[in-house]
């Protein structure tokens, strides 16, 4: 699996609105744009909400009435062949390159790559702005006054992460509404288009998009989806994170990574400065990661 290229860009007080935002947003303030454009931001002050779990994941996720890991909810499958416990690697699956081809976004069949536009009509106006032009450019935020979405978003080129790496630039985008963390996506800036998609970039925060692979997502266990697809890739084990990843190489060169997180516990409100952790049901997925 590669290696997560997601950042934290949690962005809320403007500072500045510097020249550079109107040059990126000309073309679509010249279209009487609903899309409000600000930059450099203090972008702490944005942690607080995507960080929290919405109520919709809350009432799918809680452990309320003391699940066990038994039957759908067990560490092993029925088969006895895998333990969703221990850290585990197995042959890539012809099997991926199907299953990328039936992905959901909030019940709306997507693909991978794919655009700003056809993740919805909700964030048609989002694809009007020329994302290429962040770059030397501080956090931005672009939000739709209409709906009340809005993109968190920083271009990265490897020479402003920590580690300095080497990888093509892309910009990071966090999506949100109101103060709802929803996703976050990889817009590339070679390709312009979205090449990854997570509802669970950040620690112990879980968006509430609904991202689904063949029907497949938050709420259905590690073994509804192994019944689903098979034997998965790869099983990564932390102390508050179990991950399953599905991934596929073909012939063309071309790489397909699917991935299922399960999160052990969760942020469920933010009171007083102190976070309220709740457990989760055994071995439920809480978010899916596209590329």
């Amino acid at each position: 699996m590669r290696k997560k290229l997601f950042i934290p860009i949690f962005m809320l007080l403007l500072v500045i609105i510097g020249v550079g935002v109107n040059s990126i947003s000309s073309q679509a303030q010249s279209k009487k744009s609903v899309l409000k454009i600000e930059a450099n931001f203090d972008i702490s002050k944005e942690n607080d909400y995507v960080y929290v779990v919405s109520k919709k994941n809350r009432a799918i996720l809680q452990n309320i009435n003391g699940q066990t890991a038994t039957g759908k909810y067990a560490y092993i499958t029925n088969d006895k062949k895998i333990r969703w416990d221990k850290p585990a690697y197995y042959e890539y699956s012809p099997r991926v390159a199907e299953m990328i081809k039936q992905i959901t976004l909030n019940g709306k069949s997507i693909t991978i790559p794919t655009t700003i536009e056809n993740l919805g009509r909700e964030y048609k106006e989002f694809s009007r702005v020329d994302y290429s032009k962040l770059k030397g450019m501080r956090d931005i935020l672009i939000k739709n006054t209409n709906n009340n979405y809005k993109f968190l978003a920083v271009y990265l080129d490897g020479s402003n992460m920590e580690p300095k790496i080497e990888v093509d630039p892309f910009v990071a985008i966090t999506v949100m509404k109101d103060n709802e963390y929803l996703m976050n996506l990889n817009w590339i800036v070679k390709d312009k288009n979205i090449q990854k998609i997570s509802t669970g970039t950040f620690p112990n925060s879980i968006g509430s998009a609904d991202i689904r692979v063949e029907g497949i997502g938050v709420g259905n266990t590690f073994n509804e989806m192994y019944e689903k697809f098979g034997t998965p890739h790869a099983i990564y084990v932390s102390e508050d994170e179990i991950t399953v990843c599905y991934a596929y190489e073909d012939k063309s060169g071309n790489y397909y990574d699917i991935t299922f997180n399960h999160n052990k516990k969760f942020r469920s409100d933010y009171k007083f400065l102190v976070y309220d952790y709740l457990e989760t049901k055994p071995n439920i997925i809480a978010s899916v990661e596209i590329y």
